[in-house]
């Protein structure tokens, strides 16, 4: 059993949990900390024949490259695990031999995080970013470089002066003119939620992020969970329904910095846009950080006699303790 560490002794954890906090490094102020226990739980039952050469694996908790709203304090992996760390977050892989009909294998995950509030408070110095080209570039689902998304992009930062102009400018637009559905696309992208006008988090990220990147602005989309104090159980919380996706953009001076383009709310039935949502965290309104890994979902393979075919199911669930 791997066990981790890491810089945080038990008396300083203690105060820092129980007294009020506020740390600044001069470009962003972060606040109230909280502790969260998480049991990433794995499981892989087989219902049919014998499977042999399994092969599992899965997206897990980044606890490499952090945001500034978040800290590892202990992490635990299980026995045969291989971590593998990719450029935008992390993956596991576990490998069994055999797997019998009505067994089944179970991995757990142990992680305790610190979780801030965040306020970056960014300037809006002139210039560009400089940061690798990948968030700057077209892809699968963030057309940044279709005729549509360029177009609308330039007309929308129309006399902007800065970058960062140009990304609250991006953000009021998506913000105030898409419509909230909790029932997701058969695909996530940016021009097909703009031609219909509605969507869920993710494609709400996607239209800021290849709006961004077509005004040459960095972005990348966040994976994670949010949720309010509300919304914990006294044990445990299945934070299955509480998963969700943000934005980060790179600012000249500043770096990457947050934004949550889909929170929106109305006056007398009109929409409001709110830039506590640009460059903050709510204290009241937790964004638990998971990776930067946008398509990356859990996967099981292995081998069978085609006589005796095997079925194996995979469920992974992340199970949150205050």
């Amino acid at each position: 059993m791997k066990i981790i560490y890491r810089s945080f002794c038990l008396l300083s954890l203690i105060l820092c949990l129980t007294v009020p906090l506020i740390q600044a490094d001069g470009r962003y102020t972060i606040s109230d900390p909280q502790q969260y226990r998480i049991r990433y739980l794995v499981e892989v039952e087989n219902t049919a024949g014998p499977a042999k050469e399994i092969e599992i694996e899965l997206p897990v908790f980044n606890t490499d490259k952090l945001p500034p709203y978040q800290k590892l304090v202990f992490y635990q992996e299980p026995r045969g695990i291989k971590i593998n760390k990719l450029a935008e977050g992390q993956n596991a892989v576990y490998l069994a031999p055999l797997l019998d009909k009505g067994r089944q294998i179970t991995l757990e995950f142990k992680y305790t995080f610190v979780n801030y509030a965040i306020d970056y408070q960014p300037n809006g110095y002139k210039g560009y970013s400089s940061v690798e080209k990948r968030y700057l570039q077209s892809e699968t689902g963030i057309e940044s470089d279709s005729k549509t998304i360029v177009n609308l992009a330039r007309n929308l930062t129309a006399g902007c002066d800065t970058q960062m102009d140009k990304a609250r400018k991006l953000f009021e637009y998506v913000n105030t003119t898409f419509k909230y559905q909790k029932i997701e696309q058969d695909s996530h992208s940016a021009l097909e939620t703009i031609r219909i006008g509605k969507g869920v988090c993710e494609d709400f990220s996607l239209v800021y992020i290849a709006l961004c990147r077509a005004a040459r602005i960095p972005a990348r989309l966040v994976r994670g969970y949010r949720f309010s104090a509300n919304d914990l159980r006294s044990g445990e919380t299945d934070l299955k329904e509480f998963a969700h996706a943000w934005v980060e953009v790179n600012l000249p001076a500043e770096g990457w910095i947050t934004v949550e383009p889909t929170f929106t709310y109305s006056v007398n039935g009109i929409k409001q846009v709110s830039y506590d949502f640009f460059g903050k965290i709510d204290k009241t309104d937790r964004h638990l950080f998971f990776s930067y890994i946008r398509d990356n979902a859990p996967n099981c393979s292995w081998k069978h006699d085609p006589r005796n075919p095997a079925n194996l199911k995979l469920t992974v669930r992340t199970l949150l303790r205050k």
